[in-house]
């Protein structure tokens, strides 16, 4: 059988949507407040992204000398 899906095309304001999920911060879950973006498919995909990145970058913390800037100045 082949369904028809028909989905609204219409532009979003970004900075509109963007605004809205700030202020969802704190009320709603992350995975709801990503939903909510226009330009993100799968927001339980993107939080696993969000939650690799954040994995990456402790990893990067822990292995950074005390007194060692990020760029590897002394500080």
């Amino acid at each position: 059988d082949i369904q028809k899906v028909f989905t609204r095309n219409i532009p979003k304001n970004l900075v509109e949507a963007a605004d809205t999920a700030q202020k969802l911060q704190g009320i709603v879950s992350h995975e709801t407040i990503l939903s909510t973006l226009p330009f993100i498919e799968d927001a339980k995909v993107e939080l696993e992204k969000i939650k690799a990145e954040e994995d990456i970058n402790v990893e990067k913390d822990m292995n950074t000398p005390i007194g060692v800037g990020a760029n590897g100045s002394k500080e």
